[in-house]
């Protein structure tokens, strides 16, 4: 009998580690495939499906088990997989994958997957996420809650360099960890600021980990005190590598973004894209010249609700790290185009036309001891669990919430849409929530 239930034991709690999993054809539980090195088939489906393409979520829908999905995905059972991943699916072998995470560790490059602990949580809560980050140094830098993404062209002047260096050197001090994209100029101006005071920055490579520059001095430094990632390595591609896609990576693992030098045609100012979607705050250096062209893109993004950025010190102020203040939440509406319409002249706000309670009046003190008292009764434990961070922290952009609870982003609007229904919660401008 204690045999037994040594037996189950065992069994229940290899079936949370993932080692077994339920077979609902054959109705009993069976042990999953070589599930004691799971990286293999996160990376094997990398390697065939591409990396940093939306197609590994869409199609691992419905799978309890990552070696099942691979299977199917090997056998190209999925209608809407591309020719070039069909054949990637018969050429490329587990063996192949299993090649790549022993190179990985020869090369001292720690193989991420999405399910890790060390994962960036940010980074979970995005729209597409690496199923897999390649890494050299430490990861769990990134777990902070002061991280600042960096951008600017790679032929700065002196004034934004010396901006950069300053800038992150101070932010490095008061605890900020300094995201850039490894590029020459600001890029690397940054990540020199940030050395200089021992500081440990962290660089999103567009390319794959292997490259031949990633054994640069600037970088090799990073890797030493901060983390070098990317979700590529030379085995690991399936298109040209798209800047765009990294800057998704970039803004997904910050708390807000630096702008500081740009021209009006600057690729960096895709960023501005992911940093709407997501809810970033975006800061921008203010021009050196006003009639200077290499300053036009900042002047822009000001023009289109960017806050300035003066000092460390101010910038994580105006975020919220020193003073609590909630930063606001602006629309940026096709900067690269220029165009101007009434939607663009007037900023989106998140805290837009969000009525105050003056609790000075008996009306006011009512409604706020109304909203202190929320009666939670029928609601799901999901539902109660929003009510009360809605409850502590007041207004939450969509993100936030799913951050903070550590619920996916589709269940959340979900419950928020039923929690609005019940008129439990208010929507307001931007995918902001309070109750």
């Amino acid at each position: 009998m204690l045999f037994f239930c040594y037996w189950v034991g065992t069994l229940a709690e290899k079936m949370f580690e993932g080692h077994f999993i339920f077979d609902e054809k054959e109705g009993r539980v069976v042990e999953e495939k070589n599930y004691s090195d799971r990286r293999v088939y996160w990376v094997w489906l990398t390697m065939v499906l591409g990396a940093a393409n939306e197609s590994f979520w869409r199609l691992c829908r419905g799978y309890r088990s990552i070696s099942d999905f691979a299977e199917n995905v090997r056998e190209c059972r999925f209608s809407d997989m591309s020719e070039a991943q069909c054949e990637r699916a018969q050429s490329l072998t587990y063996d192949d994958a299993e090649a790549l995470i022993e190179r990985c560790a020869d090369e001292k490059v720690q193989v991420v997957i999405f399910r890790d602990e060390c994962y960036p949580q940010r980074l979970k809560h995005t729209p597409n996420p690496p199923p897999v980050l390649f890494a050299k140094g430490d990861i769990g830098i990134l777990g902070g809650r002061r991280n600042v993404s960096v951008v600017g062209t790679r032929t700065p002047c002196d004034y934004s360099l010396k901006a950069a260096r300053t800038l992150c050197a101070d932010l490095a001090r008061k605890g900020a960890v300094i995201i850039t994209g490894g590029e020459a100029g600001i890029d690397t101006a940054a990540v020199e600021g940030v050395l200089a005071e021992n500081g440990r920055p962290a660089v999103l490579l567009g390319k794959g980990i292997f490259e031949q520059r990633t054994r640069e001095d600037t970088l090799l430094q990073t890797a030493e005190k901060g983390v070098l990632l990317s979700e590529y390595t030379d085995s690991v591609t399936f298109r040209k590598v798209s800047y765009d896609s990294r800057n998704r990576i970039l803004c997904g693992l910050c708390d807000m973004v630096l702008f500081i030098e740009a021209r009006a045609d600057s690729r960096g100012l895709n960023n501005v894209k992911h940093a709407e979607r997501l809810n970033r705050p975006v800061f921008c250096v203010p021009p050196a010249d006003i009639f200077d062209t290499r300053f036009k893109g900042q002047e822009r993004l000001l023009r289109h609700g960017a806050q300035p950025a003066f000092g460390a010190e101010q910038i994580l102020s105006r975020y919220g790290e020193l003073t609590g203040e909630t930063v606001r939440s602006v629309k940026f509406a096709d900067i690269k185009t220029n165009k101007h319409n009434e939607r663009e002249k007037t900023a989106d706000m998140s805290v837009k036309n969000v009525k105050k309670v003056d609790e000075s009046t008996p009306e006011g003190l009512h409604n706020s001891e109304k909203s202190a008292k929320i009666d939670m009764s029928g609601l799901s434990q999901t539902q109660k669990c929003i009510c009360e961070l809605l409850s502590e922290k007041g207004t939450l952009h969509l993100n936030q919430i799913a951050e903070s609870t550590e619920i996916p982003v589709s269940e959340v609007m979900t419950e928020l849409t039923m929690l609005t229904l019940k008129g439990m919660v208010t929507e307001l401008p931007g995918k902001s929530y309070r109750l």
